[in-house]
């Protein structure tokens, strides 16, 4: 938001050149708006983007424009919304299952919640760990990795989709597609995101951001949850 008082009274401020008298609602203002805001920084700039070149997308949002991409928070909600969504109407796909954990199941009613946890533990490993020589802050740590999980979340969806068109559904394949697929994404994105900074081993580090934090995820997040299950503290 603009602290400018706009003190002129011609439509644009001399100032900071904000129209002070847009044109009257219409139908080609409504589409307008909607493509300027849904589907350019929506869909291309942060769903296509994201998936194209995620680091220097991401770089681009924090030390550039924050007008650039989806806002991170309202992304992850729209994204696993509609994944959600997707996986109950699509045949064959089903819901998440996490029936056989009292606790994991608790988890997920709200699934926004786990995603950024993960994130949180994600940006951990990388400000502390893995790339504390590049001085990343934790808060942009964390705003990377909720990124890239939610990319990983849409990314992982496709794979099922394409499994299940293919039925080969729970198969090898399907789960090394799943796995593999992920994380070499992901860590292609966290050394892209990096490369300015030149930092030696940027592969290494990278892949090593991404296996430390699942291993964080499910050490201190999940294993946690199944101990309370086994204890039978939920039950």
């Amino acid at each position: 938001m603009s602290d400018c008082a706009h003190k002129s009274g011609a439509r644009f401020c001399p100032d900071c050149g904000k129209d002070l008298a847009p044109t009257p609602y219409d139908r080609r203002a409504l589409l307008g708006d909607l493509a300027a805001n849904w589907w350019e920084k929506g869909a291309i700039h942060t769903l296509a983007g994201l998936f194209v070149r995620p680091g220097r997308s991401v770089r681009h949002y924090i030390h550039r424009d924050r007008d650039f991409l989806v806002k991170p928070i309202a992304y992850a909600a729209i994204a696993i919304t509609f994944v959600y969504w997707a996986r109950s109407h699509i045949p064959g796909m089903g819901q998440i299952d996490t029936s056989d954990s009292a606790g994991l199941t608790l988890l997920m009613r709200d699934p926004l919640v786990p995603t950024i946890l993960s994130a949180i533990l994600g940006a951990s490993v990388i400000a502390f760990i893995t790339h504390r020589t590049a001085r990343i802050s934790i808060y942009d740590a964390f705003v990377l990795r909720l990124y890239l999980g939610i990319q990983a979340l849409l990314l992982i969806f496709a794979i099922d989709v394409i499994a299940v068109q293919n039925s080969a559904r729970d198969s090898d394949a399907h789960e090394l597609a799943r796995y593999g697929i992920s994380f070499g994404w992901m860590g292609f994105a966290i050394w892209q995101y990096f490369a300015p900074d030149r930092l030696r081993f940027g592969w290494l580090r990278a892949a090593a951001a991404v296996i430390l934090g699942e291993a964080a995820l499910f050490l201190m997040l999940i294993m946690p949850i199944v101990i309370v299950d086994e204890m039978g503290w939920l039950a």
